[in-house]
Parts: structure tokens; C-alpha cells; sequence
């Protein structure tokens, strides 16, 4: 099972057993293509956005992708477009034999896509400083722009393809579709797994350590806490607690 639609089941990958069912009857069949399918699950009724959307490797695989110096050769980039069924491909658009990631990752995409959109990084240039060379890049990939189906700039992420907001798989569904987003997810997770595959993702200790200052901000919330507790307490062993 994909990882990309294993939401829709509230499943994941730590041990999980799903039983198969087959349908006997002419309702059943019916109720199993029309309600059970994954292309009528794909926006989640809960809060109207995509619920299937891509997941850990896949997602990672699409951050790699995206990246401004992200460039795949040729040969590699036309296996891509060999398991993608893309008959007419595009020329490279580095030195004559790469392709950027965002090129490939733009011959996915229906041609009347144009979106906008601020990603999770933009989040993060409050915390450097405006005079770093890092800055301006990631500055201009905190913006996603999606013009006519060419990713121009920006980095993808869960903003984007992740569940609960997929701001490009909901343009494609509102747009095309549930067919056309099944269609861009099975072609997008053999892009993405095998660049996972070949980049290789790993996280270091340092990744785990909480943030600097949670220790004092937790005794501070528990303090407040326990301080409003006791005078509850209080109030209520002197009878001056309010009645609701």
C-alpha cells in the first residue's frame, strides 16, 4: 500500500493489518467504486483539503527535487520520463545535459496551473539575519510560483503536497479532477522515491534536541499552573468559589 493513501484508512507503517474485502453483490460493487475508491477520498469531508497527499520519503523526495541546484542527468532524467509515460519531454536547461529538478518536476503539472503561495521556510527568515549570503536564497524559495505548469521558483512541501493543505494537488483537483491527481501522484512517487533512494535522507542528534529555553518556558507554564490550582482551592475551602 502507497503511503500516499494510507490516510483515508487512519493507517500508518508501525504494524498496521488491513483485511481485504471482495463484494459479492451488484450494491456492493457499486458502493465499493462509487464511495471506497480512493479517487472519492481524496478531499477529506472533515475539512475540505486533500486527505491523500505525500508522506515522509516522498514529500522528502519532492523537497530534494525542488531545489534551486537540484540538476539530474540526462540520462537519469529520461528514465523519469520513461516510467512517467511523458512521450514528448522538454529540452535540459543546464549545460545541455541536466535538467533541473523543477523542470522535471514542472512536466507533471497540467499547463493551466498558476498558483502562489508561501512554504514552511518563510517561516524561518525571522530567525536569520537579512545580511546572511543564506538570506536571499531562502527568501526566494519561501515563495512557491507555479506559472502556466513551470515550478519558477520555491521550494515543495508539505504546504504544497503535504495532507491537510496541498495547495497544488487541490488546483489539480479543483481543476482536473480526482482522476488527474491520482494520475500526478502515481508518476510524482516513482520521481520521489527514487531520488530518496539515490540522495539518501538522514537526521543527526542534534535534530532531536529540543530548542534552547523549553526547560525554563515548561517550569514557568507549570508554575502559572499550580498557582492557579491553589488559589481554585483556596476559594473553594473558603466558600468563595463563583458558582458557574
Amino acid at each position: 500500500v502507497s503511503g500516499t493513501s494510507t490516510a483515508p484508512y487512519n493507517a500508518d507503517f508501525d504494524g498496521d493489518e488491513m483485511n481485504v474485502h471482495v463484494p459479492q453483490t451488484p450494491e456492493g460493487i457499486m458502493e465499493t467504486k462509487e464511495l471506497v475508491a480512493l479517487e472519492h477520498n481524496i478531499i477529506s469531508p472533515r475539512y475540505g483539503a486533500p486527505i491523500i497527499a505525500l508522506k515522509e520519503d516522498n514529500l522528502a523526495g519532492a523537497f530534494l527535487l525542488s531545489f534551486h541546484d537540484t540538476k539530474i542527468h540526462v540520462e537519469q532524467a529520461m528514465y523519469y520520463f520513461q516510467i512517467c509515460n511523458i512521450d514528448n519531454p522538454p529540452k535540459p536547461d543546464i549545460d545541455g545535459k541536466y535538467y533541473s529538478g523543477r523542470l522535471i518536476f514542472s512536466c507533471l503539472l497540467p499547463k493551466d496551473i498558476n498558483l502562489t503561495y508561501n512554504n514552511k521556510l518563510s517561516g524561518m527568515l525571522q530567525h536569520i539575519d537579512e545580511n546572511s549570503p543564506a538570506y536571499k536564497q531562502l527568501k526566494k524559495d519561501s515563495v512557491v510560483i507555479i506559472e502556466n505548469g513551470i515550478l519558477k521558483s520555491g521550494i515543495l512541501d508539505k504546504t504544497g503536497l503535504g495532507e491537510g493543505t496541498a495547495r497544488i494537488v487541490q488546483e489539480i483537483f479543483d481543476r482536473h479532477g480526482a482522476k488527474a491527481v491520482m494520475e500526478f501522484y502515481n508518476k510524482l512517487n516513482k520521481i520521489t522515491s527514487d531520488i530518496v533512494s539515490r540522495t539518501g535522507v538522514s537526521v543527526g542528534l542534534r535534530d532531536y534536541e529540543p530548542p534552547k529555553g523549553i526547560d525554563a518556558f515548561k517550569e514557568k507554564q507549570q508554575d502559572e499552573f499550580f498557582k492557579r490550582t491553589r488559589t481554585v482551592e483556596k476559594n473553594y475551602k473558603d466558600g468563595k468559589l463563583e458558582k458557574v
